[in-house]
């Protein structure tokens, strides 16, 4: 079982075997050092010598998180590793110069590897003069400003065309698709994985610590959705595993639950 680490101890829902909900298309946004209090929290008191392997799931991108831990943990000489999963990472990212008709600046836009758009992030500036992020999901951004979700696919489509051996395609007007995303984030003691957690091909009880910020809490929000997360994330856990779950929000302190697994499955 899992139970909650904080005082008050109490035992997660006991487990059950429903067909997985299907994985969320999320919005996919990410900032850097969103989770550096959560990281000191892990680095202080979870993370040992012992600790192998550490797993952010619903990572995002760009993923700051993840490559901020990995550096973290690089620092302090830590053998762990960081498994940054998401059924969303992009194999495809366009930036474009032009703002899509209904926007006012150009937008980043992500592709799966099939080439259909994921989601989009739009970046603006708050009255406050700090940086925010405006993100659709793709449904969201062909039901509320159809022409831009036209333009953006035509626009990735010419610049795939022209892609030849290149990793990266710039046009004439400042366009760029980028072919290889995740080239920048890459480290020794950091693996990507496009997977689904729900239905991850990590072996059971292979991880010490599972970080869910923004996915259990923002997306599978109905009781039977989360038992499915909370199950999933049980079952990859080693026992006395640590599974920290909550939110972290713009102008917010995060939110969070430690749960520590406790007499195996």
């Amino acid at each position: 079982t899992l139970t909650q680490a904080s005082a008050g101890v109490k035992q997660a829902p006991p487990a059950a075997e429903p067909t997985p909900p299907a994985a969320k298309t999320t919005k996919m946004t990410s900032a850097p050092g969103r989770l550096r209090r959560v990281d000191d929290y892990l680095l202080s008191a979870v993370v040992s010598d012992d600790t192998d392997v550490i797993l952010d799931v619903g990572t995002g991108f760009p993923p700051h998180s993840p490559v901020e831990l990995a550096d973290a943990l690089q620092a302090r000489s830590s053998p762990a590793r960081v498994v940054a999963m998401d059924h969303n990472l992009p194999a495809l990212v366009l930036t474009t110069a032009a703002a899509p008709p209904g926007f006012s600046s150009g937008v980043t836009a992500m592709f799966n590897a099939r080439g259909d758009l994921l989601s989009i992030v739009n970046s603006l500036v708050a009255d406050l003069g700090m940086p925010l992020r405006r993100s659709f999901t793709a449904d969201r951004l062909r039901e509320q400003f159809p022409a831009a979700f036209t333009f953006i696919g035509t626009l990735k489509d010419a610049l795939w065309a022209e892609r030849g051996s290149a990793t990266t395609v710039t046009d004439a007007a400042g366009n760029t698709l980028d072919l290889d995303p995740l080239a920048a984030y890459r480290r020794s003691n950091v693996e990507f994985r496009q997977e689904d957690v729900l239905r991850s091909q990590l072996p059971a009880g292979s991880v010490a610590v599972i970080r869910d910020f923004n996915l259990t809490a923002l997306y599978y929000t109905t009781p039977e959705e989360r038992q499915a997360m909370m199950d999933a994330e049980r079952s990859l856990l080693k026992d006395d595993g640590v599974l920290l779950v909550g939110t972290t929000l713009p102008f917010a302190t995060e939110e969070y639950t430690v749960y520590r697994k406790q007499g195996g499955e």
